[in-house]
């Protein structure tokens, strides 16, 4: 397996400790990029059932092109049991809830960083999770340098949204990292 960079490394031990004292066997992952996530967990994990939804299109802020990251993630997953939709993420996220209601027990959100993608993906998850799922959210602390006023470009300005949409659903469980914001569906 090979990956262009080692974003997922630091995000190894609090997978670990989730996975070690709760009972996941269903993972939908939102935004895969070369497939760090699944290839470690299954790798881990194999009895896991997990799902990748990623459109791997070109996609602002990003500088390398999305086939060459599409054929490093089908490289990289070749010989792996999961699940792959190919289809931007409110397009995956609907057909998954036609069947899959209540279905994960952990969901990892880190596709697009635009705040209103983020939050549509963060509704849509929450009606696939299951009562006491974990809901993972990436790059909360994330800003676009690039324009003036990035806040309001910053996946932050959604998870806080939906969470305090949400506030008496969910449980805020103590940030195991910086930059990522963990919740329990109640």
């Amino acid at each position: 397996m090979k990956f262009s960079n080692d974003w997922f490394e630091g995000f190894k031990p609090h997978l670990k400790n989730i996975l070690k004292t709760r009972n996941v066997n269903k993972i939908l992952e939102i935004g895969s990029f070369e497939g760090a996530f699944p290839c470690w967990a299954l790798e881990n994990y194999p009895h896991i059932d997990f799902y990748c939804v990623d459109s791997w299109e070109n996609s602002e802020g990003y500088q390398e092109t999305m086939d060459r990251v599409y054929k490093t993630f089908c490289k990289n997953t070749k010989n792996l049991n999961l699940t792959v939709i190919k289809k931007d993420s409110r397009d995956g996220l609907l057909d998954l809830s036609q069947n899959h209601i209540e279905y994960f027990d952990l969901i990892y959100i880190d596709g697009c960083h635009k705040p209103d993608i983020v939050l549509s993906d963060a509704v849509l998850s929450y009606h696939l999770l299951k009562t006491n799922g974990i809901m993972i959210f990436d790059d909360y602390l994330w800003v676009d340098r690039h324009r003036e006023h990035s806040i309001s470009h910053s996946p932050k300005l959604a998870i806080d949204s939906f969470v305090n949409s949400y506030f008496n659903k969910l449980e805020i469980l103590s940030q195991y990292d910086i930059g990522r914001i963990y919740v329990r569906k109640k």
